[in-house]
C-alpha cells in the first residue's frame, strides 16, 4: 500500500468512526414544519403550507398508514352516490409529487419540544428523528366504543 492510499484509508476510517459518535439528532433530517398525522387535517395543513409559501417552506408529514379514508364523504356511500367505502381511500401521491411534502411512514414514539425533535418508528423498521422549527399535531381520533359495540 502506498502512502497516499494509506492516508486516504485512514482519513476515511476516521470520518466513519467520528460519525458514530455524533449525536443522533445531528444526523436527523431538518424541516421548517413537521406535521404528525396525515388525515384530513394534517394533509390539508401540509399541502397549504407548501402551496402558500410557494414551496419555500420545507414540510414533512409523518403518518403510520399508507393512505387515508375521507370520513367527510362517507354520507355519499350511505346514500348510494358512491359505490363503496373503497372509493373514499386516498393516497399521499399528489401531496408528495405535486406539492413537495416529504412523507415519512411510521409511528411517532416521542416529541422533544426543547430540542425540537420528533422520533418515529419507521414502517420499514428502525427509529428516525426529524428536527423542526414548527410542529403541527393532527393525530386524528380513536373512538372508544361502548361495551358490546363493535
Amino acid at each position: 500500500m502506498k502512502r497516499r492510499q494509506f492516508i486516504r484509508s485512514a482519513a476515511g476510517a476516521g470520518l466513519t468512526l467520528g460519525a458514530g459518535v455524533l449525536p443522533f439528532a445531528a444526523r436527523a433530517a431538518s424541516f421548517s414544519v413537521v406535521v404528525v398525522g396525515g388525515g384530513m387535517a394534517g394533509a390539508t395543513v401540509a399541502k397549504f403550507i407548501r402551496l402558500w409559501s410557494k414551496g419555500e417552506i420545507s414540510v414533512a408529514l409523518i403518518e403510520k398508514d399508507a393512505s387515508y379514508v375521507s370520513n367527510i364523504l362517507s354520507n355519499e356511500v350511505v346514500t348510494g352516490k358512491r359505490p363503496s367505502i373503497d372509493s373514499l381511500v386516498y393516497s399521499y401521491t399528489a401531496l408528495t409529487t405535486r406539492y413537495g411534502v416529504q412523507r415519512f411512514q411510521g409511528t411517532v414514539t416521542g416529541i422533544d419540544d426543547i430540542n425540537r425533535t420528533v422520533t418515529y418508528e419507521s414502517a420499514a423498521g428502525g427509529n428516525a428523528i426529524l428536527t423542526y422549527d414548527r410542529l403541527v399535531l393532527a393525530p386524528g381520533l380513536d373512538f372508544d366504543l361502548m361495551p358490546g359495540m363493535t
